[in-house]
C-alpha cells in the first residue's frame, strides 16, 4: 500500500509507504500543524499502489491556536 496524504489541498506525506518504513502490524506516529481556514478540516489519502488502509486519526486544537 503506497499513497499520498493531502491535507488541506497540499501534498503532506508523498508516497507513503507504512510497510517499507515500519514494518507491518506497527503503529505509526506522525504530527502536523496546519492552518484550517474554513472551519473544516480536509485529509485526503490518494492510493498510488494496493488500497489505501488507515486505522486511525487523531484530530487535536492547538491550546494557542496559533501556527508558528
Amino acid at each position: 500500500r503506497v499513497f499520498d496524504v493531502l491535507v488541506e489541498g497540499q501534498l503532506a506525506i508523498p508516497a507513503l509507504d507504512l510497510a517499507l518504513e515500519a514494518g507491518t502490524y506497527t503503529a505509526v506516529s506522525r504530527q502536523y500543524t496546519v492552518k484550517v481556514s474554513d472551519g473544516q478540516l480536509n485529509v485526503r489519502f490518494a492510493t498510488r499502489q494496493g488500497a489505501t488502509l488507515v486505522n486511525g486519526v487523531r484530530v487535536s486544537e492547538r491550546p494557542d491556536k496559533a501556527l508558528p
